[in-house]
């Protein structure tokens, strides 16, 4: 393990966190720029995944106001 960061390899979550994935889970290791490119990949696909609720579009995107824990909340409600 590498804690200083400078061996170019980054551990990715390969079940996504935000998603309820497991915190504790195997590690993925990756080169660090392809790290950055899968997460801003997906963080794009993520923008285009919506949903209206109380008439504000929402996206699947991970961001400040739209944790995690409310993106598995809107997931499971069948009625937004």
């Amino acid at each position: 393990m590498d804690i200083f960061g400078l061996s170019g390899t980054h551990g990715h979550h390969s079940d996504p966190k935000f998603m309820g994935g497991d915190p504790k889970q195997p590690l993925t290791n990756m080169k660090t720029a392809d790290h950055i490119d899968l997460h801003r990949d997906m963080n794009a696909y993520l923008e285009t995944k919506t949903k209206v609720i109380n008439g504000k579009i929402v996206s699947m995107r991970p961001k400040r106001g739209n944790s995690g824990r409310i993106i598995r909340l809107i997931l499971r409600d069948k009625n937004v």
